[in-house]
C-alpha cells in the first residue's frame, strides 16, 4: 500500500474496531462510572516526601551535561549552573506550585493512585 489516503483509511478502520466499545450501552455505562469516580478523585496526597526542594533541584542542575545546544528560549545548562544561587530555591517553589495546580486542576489529573483497581 503506497496511497496515503488508503493507508489512513486502513488505520482508521483497524483502530475503530479494536479501540471502541462494541455496545453503546456499555460505553454510556462506563462514561457514567468514570464521571462519578472523577468527581471524588483528589489524587495522591502531597506530603513533604513528594515535594521538590532546592537541594534536589541544584543536584539535578549540577549533573546536567554541559556544552549542549540551547533550548527554544536560548537557555543553556551553563546559564542554570552559573546563575544566582537562589535559582534552585525559586525553581523548587515553582515546581511545587505547578504540581499542586496539576492535582487540583479541572483539566489535568495526576495519574498515580495507590488504591487504583482495574
Amino acid at each position: 500500500m503506497s496511497d496515503k489516503s488508503a493507508i489512513a483509511q486502513h488505520f482508521v478502520s483497524h483502530f475503530s474496531k479494536s479501540c471502541s466499545s462494541n455496545d453503546a450501552h456499555a460505553a454510556d455505562r462506563l462514561y457514567v462510572k468514570y464521571t462519578n469516580m472523577r468527581a471524588n478523585y483528589t489524587g495522591a496526597h502531597l506530603d513533604n516526601s513528594r515535594k521538590f526542594d532546592a537541594e534536589l533541584v541544584e543536584n539535578v542542575i549540577l549533573r546536567m551535561n554541559r556544552g549542549k545546544a540551547a533550548d527554544l528560549d536560548g537557555i543553556t545548562v551553563e546559564h542554570l549552573c552559573y546563575s544566582s544561587g537562589m535559582l534552585p530555591y525559586v525553581l523548587s517553589k515553582f515546581f511545587n506550585v505547578y504540581v499542586s495546580w496539576l492535582r487540583t486542576s479541572e483539566f489535568c489529573h495526576v495519574i498515580y493512585r495507590s488504591d487504583f483497581k482495574r
